[in-house]
């Protein structure tokens, strides 16, 4: 891929640009594999995605047929592979998270070497080697990395082509990137449409070619995502019986807990599809564009803290510098970069960086971009007669920024991982949620059900899970005995967070007994500091 993309690595001296490469690829790696291994905290809420794409994971390994309705199978697939080595899926998963995230040093490298010189590309590369953001959030068993490789291979490849004469295989196998994206996070559906409304612009604005050169390029782009998109369509229409995208809609609209409310039947409430589930929710298009702005300002407040101001002045310096060089198609190639978090705007999801990942690798090219247009203003402004002077302290000025954000990242990381938070949570998740599971994996059949907040729960017990609903305790009891619930188990985060009405539950963590009435037998109380949980097994 490389070869193609820059075609100067076939030329003599190839070292000079594989080497770089290869050492910061090593390095991203390696770096993720020490606070991965460092810090062996056990699963936690926060990575509670991870649990579905493991069980799918397991799915592909056991060769059973997938169910598409669930998670998506991209990230799956990785973690199937790596589980081929002799680990467990989970440390599995995690091997799959951080090398797929140490993988985008390489197409950012590659983006960054079609504006800027060797030395600002490895900088960018470096960056994000380095990111503590990235840092700690890749050893988690999370899509973003997975995601963010394929969209950024998907860039590099369409942006070489539009730079270029036109290369069909170059926009073939950008489309087959784009739906590597798909089949790893929905909002790939978005970097699609997108970019083939890019080429449009690009080809007809920049480069004059006939429309016969552009339908072929759509052509190719469309059959390159359709590759690995169109079995995916079409299993779910086969699964279902209605053609869509995915079925987290109206969880990321009405929020999770929003289509686990009982109805007067005691049952879920049937969501409403399409158009019907935004005006359910919003109700008016004023409330809905007031939410869209508070989400931008939310999100945009989350992505200015992760980094120094200092750090975003200078990013802001490299854009406007990249546009005084004119670098307009590059900069078009890039901005699918941020188009792909607008679906983040018009849903209701929590506002962390997380959902922002798309956003740093473009930052880290500004920065560089900012370094690098610091270093030549200090070489025309410095005078001739000291050209010696002023080339090692345009090319010190223009490092130290780099260096500090490197040592800055690995500080910050490290600083996550052993905050107080981070640290309450793996203990409550190893006390309650662990606990919970190993009792009742010890103490039931392979095939018996459990009710619970938390999916945790069920991965720890190796037992299939009903997300807890929200409604009175009765309604909600009631509705686990139906869909054969053999064990309940309600903790206090949950309850006091979101599940309110279940309170009285929780009174055996006060040593009082749960009403008799409701069918249920305590079978254990866990206690971690301020919180606790119970298990109940169902009395038939």
């Amino acid at each position: 891929m490389i070869r193609i993309l820059l075609p100067e690595f076939g030329k003599s001296g190839t070292w000079k640009l594989y080497l770089p490469l290869l050492v910061i690829f090593l390095v991203a790696f390696f770096v993720r594999y020490h606070f991965l291994t460092t810090y062996n905290y056990p699963m936690m809420i926060h990575e509670q995605d991870a649990v579905g794409y493991i069980a799918v994971a397991k799915e592909m390994l056991n060769w059973y047929p997938l169910t598409v309705t669930g998670r998506p199978p991209g990230y799956p697939f990785i973690i199937a592979l790596f589980a081929l080595l002799p680990v467990g899926v989970e440390f599995a998963a995690r091997l799959a998270s951080i090398f797929m995230d140490a993988m985008v040093t390489i197409p950012l490298y590659v983006l960054s070497y079609r504006l800027l010189p060797r030395a600002a590309s490895i900088a960018a590369a470096a960056l994000w080697a380095f990111f503590g953001f990235a840092l700690a959030f890749s050893t988690s068993p999370l899509t973003q990395s997975t995601f963010l490789f394929f969209l950024l291979t998907a860039v590099a490849l369409v942006h070489r082509s539009l730079t270029s004469s036109g290369s069909p295989l170059l926009t073939f196998l950008g489309g087959v990137s784009i739906g590597g994206a798909f089949l790893t996070r929905p909002e790939g559906i978005v970097v699609f449409l997108y970019m083939t409304a890019m080429i449009v612009v690009v080809r007809l604005l920049y480069n004059s070619p006939s429309f016969t050169l552009i339908i072929k390029e759509l052509l190719v782009l469309v059959l390159g995502f359709m590759l690995l998109a169109g079995p995916f369509l079409a299993a779910y229409r086969y699964q279902t019986g209605y053609w869509a995208l995915t079925n987290k809609s109206a969880a990321a609209v009405k929020t999770q807990d929003g289509v686990l409310k009982l109805n007067a039947q005691g049952e879920l409430a049937s969501m409403p599809e399409g158009l019907a589930l935004w005006k359910e929710h919003y109700g008016s298009i004023s409330v809905f564009v007031q939410s869209s702005l508070s989400n931008v300002v939310q999100f945009s407040e989350a992505y200015l803290q992760i980094l120094p101001r200092w750090a975003h002045l200078l990013s802001l310096f490299g854009l406007l510098a990249l546009l005084w060089e004119r670098r307009f198609t590059e900069l078009i190639c890039l901005s699918p970069l941020v188009v792909v978090t607008f679906p983040n705007y018009i849903v209701n999801i929590s506002k962390g960086n997380s959902y922002n990942y798309p956003l740093f690798p473009l930052t880290f090219i500004c920065v560089a971009a900012g370094c690098e247009a610091l270093r030549r203003l200090l070489l025309k402004i410095g005078p001739v007669r000291w050209r010696g002077p002023v080339v090692v302290v345009s090319y010190g000025v223009a490092a130290s920024p780099v260096l500090l954000l490197l040592f800055f990242g690995y500080i910050q990381a490290d600083a996550n991982y052993r905050s107080p938070g981070l640290v309450e949570q793996a203990e409550m998740s190893g006390r309650l949620f662990r606990n919970a599971g190993e009792l009742i994996k010890m103490n039931s059949r392979p095939d018996q059900v459990i009710m619970t907040r938390w999916g945790l729960v069920g991965y720890f017990a190796d037992r299939p899970v009903i997300t807890l609903p929200k409604g009175e305790v009765a309604d909600v009891v009631n509705y686990g005995r139906t869909h054969g619930v053999s064990f309940l188990v309600i903790d206090s985060m949950s309850v006091f967070s979101r599940r309110q009405e279940l309170v009285e539950l929780l009174d055996p963590l006060l040593g009082k007994p749960v009403r008799p009435d409701y069918g249920l037998k305590l079978i254990a109380v866990y206690y971690n500091d301020d919180s606790g949980c119970v298990v109940y097994q169902y009395v038939r």
